[in-house]
């Protein structure tokens, strides 16, 4: 399904990756990896609310984090959004 969740999705990946990047704690070459992790274990849906949009943006960040953590690259704690 093209749209729904999938753009909220990809910008909260791609701004913890950015962030990273932006803190030396990835390569610009990670960003995508991270994106591309994010979206294909996320489960695009129908965009319903904003409500819903917050709430999948906040997994969303969470999940790159954790991606981030899992893959050895981040050295420190990025920080909070929401």
């Amino acid at each position: 399904m093209a749209g729904g969740t999938a753009p909220a999705i990809l910008n909260a990946a791609n701004e913890i990756a950015v962030e990273a990047f932006l803190a030396e704690q990835v390569g610009f070459m990670d960003i995508p990896n991270v994106i591309e992790s994010v979206l294909s274990a996320s489960m695009i849906e129908e965009a319903y609310s904003i409500e819903q949009l917050v709430a999948v943006d906040a997994a969303a960040r969470q999940a790159a984090k954790l991606w981030l953590k899992k893959s050895g690259l981040n050295k420190s704690g990025l920080k909070s959004h929401g």
